[in-house]
C-alpha cells in the first residue's frame, strides 16, 4: 500500500512534509496490523505543477516520493524520544524562542509580550532559531553574565566590550563570525563604543538602522 499526500506546496523539501508522511505511515501501520497489510517502502506528494493550476493540468509526475526508511532513525527519535520528554516538561521548563515560524500561531501574542518584557533573545525581529542559539553559544562563552542582566542587556554589554569579543573569537572565530551577521555589526566604527542596531532597537524600543540596509 501506497501513502499519497496532495498538497499545495511546491517542494517536498519541507520538514512538515517528512513528519506528516511517516507519522501516516505509522498509523496505517497500527490501524492495518494484519498478515495481509504490507506499508510499501515509500511515499509521496502530490504537488501542484510549477505554472499553477491555471496554466497546467495535474500530472502523475508531479508525484514526488522518499523512501521511509530514510525517515524513520531521525523521526523514530522525535516522535517517540524526544516530542514525550518536551510534552511531559513543565511549562517553565521549555526552552522556547520567539521567532518569524511564530506567527499565526495561538499563543503568539503572549510569547511575543513575553519575549520583549524579559529581553529575550527573540524580541529581536527575525532571529530563526539558528541565529538565536548561536547568540545564545555567544553569550555562554564570554562567561560573563551577572543574573539579574536580560539576554538584550547581556547582548548589549558583549558588542561594547572588545576584550570580551576577542575573548570568543579566539576560541570561535566562526561564531563571531555567525554573530557579527546577525547583529547586524559594522566592520569598522568611528566610535571606541560599538553598538548592534538590532540589540538597540530591541534594547531602546527605537528604530535604528543596519548598515546593510542604510541608503548611502
Amino acid at each position: 500500500m501506497s501513502i499519497l499526500l496532495t498538497e499545495v506546496h511546491e517542494t517536498l523539501n519541507q520538514t512538515s512534509h517528512h513528519i506528516q508522511i511517516y507519522f501516516y505511515t505509522l498509523c496505517l501501520n497500527y490501524l492495518f496490523e494484519h498478515d495481509s497489510f504490507h506499508s510499501a517502502e515509500s511515499a509521496g506528494v502530490w504537488l501542484p505543477p510549477k505554472d499553477g493550476f491555471h496554466h497546467a493540468s495535474p500530472s502523475l509526475e508531479d508525484i514526488k516520493s522518499i523512501a521511509i526508511p530514510l525517515l524513520a532513525p531521525a523521526l523514530d527519535a522525535f516522535l517517540f524520544r524526544a516530542l514525550p520528554k518536551v510534552i511531559s516538561l513543565h511549562h517553565d521548563d521549555v526552552k522556547w524562542h520567539y521567532n518569524p515560524l511564530c506567527h499565526g500561531c495561538r499563543y503568539e501574542p503572549d510569547c511575543k509580550s513575553r519575549a520583549l518584557e524579559d529581553g529575550e533573545i527573540g524580541s529581536m525581529p527575525n532571529i530563526s532559531i539558528d541565529d538565536a542559539r548561536a547568540l545564545k553559544d555567544l553569550l555562554r562563552m564570554s562567561k560573563d553574565k551577572p543574573k539579574h542582566l536580560t539576554d538584550i542587556e547581556d547582548l548589549h554589554g558583549l558588542v561594547a566590550s572588545p576584550a570580551r569579543l576577542s575573548k570568543v573569537a579566539k576560541s570561535s572565530p566562526s561564531l563571531i563570525k555567525k554573530a557579527r551577521q546577525v547583529l547586524a555589526l559594522p566592520k569598522k566604527t568611528r566610535s571606541e563604543i560599538m553598538q548592534s542596531p538590532m540589540v538597540e532597537s530591541s534594547r531602546t524600543k527605537q528604530v535604528h538602522v543596519s548598515p546593510a540596509t542604510a541608503v548611502r
